[in-house]
């Protein structure tokens, strides 16, 4: 059975623990400083489901890479939300980059004929329609599925978003559209 951690151990002491795969003291350092990162990252992101993640993310960090701690730097705090802002800063940066590239494929999927040209102009004008009614984040989900040919796991790869929710959003956008369709049909 092992012996509990002395509750005086200081962070020094817990980063290098955690740096042999002692989880106990990795839980330590998370009782003691979650919640101010989870603070300074709300503040930052304004988004506490975001904020959340991340804090989960640096903890994550800290256990597989508390090995790269160097205490001549800075104290484990100092470190910690060193980590939790350069991890923010990166999926803000994804996340830019991601709207990039979806504003980009939403104006090379535009039509380059008139909409007036062809057979289906009817049903062109009900899709356009019914597109407008989804959510942003759906019509440029949709849009990266039919229109760019991306697989599922590729859209969740890029957006930085589970797999599962990236599922949910293609389905409920398409039964948006579906009811939207047929209610104007």
């Amino acid at each position: 059975m092992n012996t509990p951690l002395p509750a005086d151990l200081g962070d020094h002491e817990l980063i290098h623990l955690t740096s042999g795969g002692n989880k106990e003291a990795l839980g330590i350092l998370y009782d003691r400083h979650a919640s101010l990162i989870y603070s300074v990252l709300a503040q930052k992101l304004a988004d506490f489901t975001e904020a959340q993640d991340i804090v989960h993310d640096v903890f994550l960090k800290l256990y597989l890479k508390s090995h790269l701690y160097n205490p001549t730097l800075g104290s484990p705090v100092a470190w910690l939300l060193t980590v939790a802002r350069n991890t923010a800063t990166d999926k803000l940066r994804r996340q830019s980059t991601l709207q990039k590239y979806i504003e980009k494929e939403m104006l090379d999927t535009e039509p380059s004929a008139p909409a007036h040209c062809g057979p289906h102009v009817d049903e062109l004008e009900l899709m356009r329609s019914c597109l407008t009614t989804l959510s942003q984040k759906q019509q440029s989900i949709l849009q990266m599925v039919y229109f760019s040919g991306l697989k599922q796991q590729e859209i969740a790869d890029r957006m930085a978003e589970p797999l599962g929710s990236v599922k949910a959003w293609i389905r409920r956008g398409l039964l948006k559209l579906r009811d939207c369709v047929e209610g104007k049909l």
